[in-house]
C-alpha cells in the first residue's frame, strides 16, 4: 500500500515532525510525506534516519502540491484540514486528492468540531472588518482566530459542523465511508 501523509503548520510547539511517517513505515507501509516548511521537512527526515528508516519528504503544501501518481491512502495529519482557509480551496484540494486516489483508496481527515457552533455575531463582525479594510479575504462562518501569546501570533482554524464537512466532501465528488464525532471529528472519504 502506498500512502502520503500531509500536514500544515500548526501553532503548537514541540511537535514530533515525521511521527505519522514513522508509524506507517514501522508497520511496513511504503509512504511519503508532504510538509510545507522546509526546516520541518528536514527534521522529519532526520527523525526517520535516527530510527534507520527513510521516506521521501516533499516540501510543498497539500493545497498546491503536484501529486505524481495514484496512491492508496492520503492522510491529512491531525486537524490539517481545519487549517486550510476558504471552502473553495478545501474542496479543490479534496477533488485533487480524489483524482489521485487508487481504486478502493481512502482519504483520512481529522477536523476541529464546531461544538457548539460558532456565534454568528462574531462572524458578522469579522465580515464587516474585512469589508471596511478592503481586504481580499472574506471570513466564512466557522473561521476562528485565536491570539496565541506563547508564540506571538494569531492562529487561524476552521471549525466544522458534521454536515458542513460532509457537504465539502460531496462537493469534491467524494463519498463519506466513515464519520465519527467525539471531542473532534474524523472521516474516511472514498471516490
Amino acid at each position: 500500500m502506498r500512502c502520503i501523509c500531509a500536514r500544515r503548520p500548526r501553532p503548537r510547539g514541540g511537535l514530533r515532525y515525521g511521527r505519522d511517517l514513522l508509524a506507517l513505515l514501522e508497520l511496513g507501509f511504503r509512504t511519503e510525506g508532504l510538509e510545507p516548511v522546509a526546516e520541518l521537512a528536514q527534521q522529519a527526515r532526520e527523525r526517520l534516519a535516527r530510527r534507520g528508516l527513510s521516506a521521501t519528504v516533499h516540501t510543498d503544501d497539500i493545497v498546491t502540491a503536484t501529486l505524481p501518481e495514484r496512491l492508496d491512502v492520503f492522510i491529512l495529519s491531525w486537524y490539517c484540514y481545519s487549517y486550510i482557509p476558504q471552502r473553495r480551496r478545501r474542496i479543490a484540494m479534496l477533488g485533487k486528492l480524489g483524482d489521485r486516489l487508487a481504486p478502493e483508496g481512502r482519504i483520512l481527515i481529522s477536523y476541529i468540531l464546531a461544538d457548539p457552533p460558532p456565534r454568528r455575531a462574531l462572524w458578522r463582525l469579522a465580515t464587516l472588518a474585512a469589508r471596511v479594510s478592503r481586504s481580499d479575504w472574506r471570513p466564512e462562518y466557522g473561521d476562528v482566530f485565536v491570539a496565541r501569546h506563547e508564540i506571538g501570533r494569531i492562529h487561524f482554524e476552521h471549525r466544522f459542523t458534521p454536515q458542513e464537512i460532509e457537504a465539502e466532501a460531496h462537493a469534491a465528488g467524494l463519498r463519506v465511508a466513515f464519520h465519527a464525532q467525539t471531542s473532534d471529528g474524523s472521516l474516511a472519504l472514498v471516490t
